[in-house]
Formats: structure tokens, sequence, C-alpha cells
């Protein structure tokens, strides 16, 4: 018994088709607001745009930069007043994105997002919110 080995050509297209998955993933997260983190500081809030507000937000996650932040949870705000707390515990390196965290608000809206951090250094970090809107059917 044989074992041939993939093509050249093969490997190529099959690593530019995955390329272009995680380019096209990539592409369907928004940057809705950001906001400086500050040694002084344990918490941010980044307040969601009105136009946004009215989206189905399916995710969100922080992305980082000019630093290295330790972030601890997040806490939505929505319309009605509740709030919830989405744990994260991870040190995200400058450049990075947190975890992905899932939304489920049954219809609610999200008024805004506060990040509870502690930095390591007295550097200022820049953290912007991102979404990721549910597919309209």
């Amino acid at each position: 018994m044989t074992v041939q080995m993939p093509s050249f050509r093969s490997l190529f297209l099959g690593l530019l088709f995955v390329s272009m998955c995680s380019v096209a993933q990539e592409a369907s997260w928004e940057t809705v607001g950001s906001a400086k983190a500050r040694s002084t500081r344990q918490t941010i809030t980044i307040p969601i745009p009105e136009s946004f507000q009215s989206k189905n937000i399916k995710s969100i996650r922080l992305h980082v930069s000019k630093g290295d932040i330790k972030a601890n949870y997040v806490r939505l705000t929505l319309n009605d007043g509740d709030k919830i707390d989405a744990s994260i515990q991870r040190m995200i390196r400058s450049g990075n994105n947190s975890r992905i965290i899932p939304v489920e608000i049954n219809g609610r809206t999200i008024k805004k997002v506060s990040l509870n951090y502690g930095l390591q250094s007295k550097e200022t970090v820049l953290v912007s919110l991102q979404v990721q809107l549910a597919n309209e059917d």
C-alpha cells in the first residue's frame, strides 16, 4: 500500500481557503466604541451608540492595543436596568482580542459595557469594544 502525499497545489488551495474563511469571519466584527484604561482606575465604561442599540447583537469581544491588560469581567447594562456580568479572568496582550462573549438578552438592548480590569504598569491601554451582529433572516 502506497500513501500519496498531497500536491503543492492542493496544499496551497487549502491554505488559501482557510485564510479566506478567517478573513470573512473577522470582517463580521464591528468596533462600536473605545476607552482608555489607566492604572489609577479599575473600571472603564463604553456606551453603545444609539445606531447599534436597535440591532441584534449576537456577541461581543474586547480588542486591546498600546499595552497589556488583565481583564476580570465585563458588565452589560441593558435598557431595562438589568445588568449581566461575564467573567473573563485573562491577560489580554496588546494587539489581541478577549474571548468571544455570547449575548442573549431576549429582545432587550445593551446601553453600555463596563470592564473591570487591572494593569501591570503605569501605561495607558486602549480598549475597543467590538460586536458581532446576528444574521437577519
